[in-house]
């Protein structure tokens, strides 16, 4: 890896070679579009240079995040708050359980979400904190290259489930109101003892269409094709397999939304967040989620095609738009996840607001 590319300072303890794990499949973005071999080349051209920009970016605010949550106090992290009305989750700052030390220190992970609707329309209103306000080219930077890259995914997926006229590459766009967002994420070491065995983020899927993440410790996991299934949250513990960060690359995440679109054609994959496992848990955590999503005024019906059926879940949603959807599915598991999360915390001595 280049200097440049170079990521020790947020990974100065290597994932355990002893620990079993996966490395997911890598796939090429060119060998997704190549109908010919000068297309296939352009495309290995374009988006190599696409995806390292992009990663160098993406190494720039992870160290910007590292200063940030630590650096800014609680109250002015607080100040910068959700969208009101909505769970969408696209803006804000928030704390799994609204608890901290008395350093400041959130007893579980810590979030930021930074909003791209703001960055790209003037008429919106301008509502960054003075202390992110400095970065907005490099948030703008970083949607423009990984919506890029989300769109040559989408392109593929639409050609191969032959999707009706450009319906799923029309129903994404950067700069339109659409839940678009840079989550930056923030798990401390010296909390992981109060939640030992518990996990850091639950079980869930993303409500995104297609999410990056990039991470450079241990602590995602994916269930083991065997698990035995019960529920996202009965799943056993040894049920679930590692999932071993490799440095200058990004996990591509399909989302609930782009599921539910393609009638379970294109399915969203279920994960969760532990403390990553010794000695890698003597560091402080940060991961970097890049989330694009359908427009808000996208009605939420399948998209037309031969090869995709309706089914109950459409029935159930057909009357509602992607941000009238993406609050009533985000609500629901908000209030499940806290309330699990102060039981399991109860349970594990720790002390929770009586209300998060």
């Amino acid at each position: 890896m280049t200097p440049e590319l170079d990521c020790n300072d947020l990974a100065p303890t290597p994932f355990p070679a002893d620990v079993p794990s996966i490395v997911l499949p890598s796939v090429s973005l060119a060998k997704l579009l190549s109908r010919d071999k000068d297309e296939a080349f352009k495309v290995t051209e374009v988006m190599g240079s696409t995806c390292i920009q992009l990663y160098k970016d993406i190494l720039a605010v992870a160290r910007f995040a590292g200063q940030t949550f630590k650096k800014v106090p609680v109250p002015e992290k607080q100040a910068y708050k959700r969208r009101d009305g909505s769970a969408v989750l696209d803006k804000g700052y928030t704390t799994a359980l609204g608890t901290f030390e008395d350093d400041g220190t959130p007893v579980a992970h810590e979030t930021l979400n930074i909003p791209a609707f703001e960055l790209f329309d003037d008429s919106a209103a301008a509502t960054l904190p003075s202390w992110l306000v400095e970065q907005q080219a490099l948030f703008k930077r970083i949607f423009e290259r990984a919506f890029e890259i989300t769109h040559l995914i989408l392109e593929a997926f639409q050609t191969a489930l032959q999707v009706s006229g450009r319906d799923m590459l029309d129903s994404h766009n950067l700069t339109a109101s659409s839940g678009h967002t840079i989550r930056l994420l923030h798990y401390t070491a010296n909390t992981y003892g109060k939640v030992k065995g518990l996990p850091t983020l639950s079980a869930h899927r993303d409500w995104t269409s297609l999410t990056l993440v990039f991470n450079w410790l241990g602590g995602l996991q994916i269930p083991k094709d065997n698990a035995r299934w019960l529920s996202p949250d009965t799943i056993h513990d040894e049920d679930w397999d590692w999932v071993r960060p490799v440095h200058g690359t990004a996990i591509v995440n399909a989302g609930e939304a782009l599921q539910y679109l393609t009638g379970g054609k294109i399915k969203s994959g279920l994960h969760r967040v532990v403390p990553p496992p010794a000695p890698q848990d003597q560091v402080d955590r940060y991961a970097v989620f890049v989330g694009l999503r359908p427009r808000n005024d996208w009605p939420m019906l399948p998209y037309k095609s031969d090869l995709i059926e309706p089914s109950t879940e459409h029935i159930e949603f057909s009357g509602m738009t992607c941000e009238e959807w993406g609050a009533f599915r985000i609500g629901k598991w908000l209030e499940a996840a806290q309330a699990r999360a102060r039981k399991d915390l109860m349970a594990a001595g720790g002390a929770v607001p009586a209300k998060v």
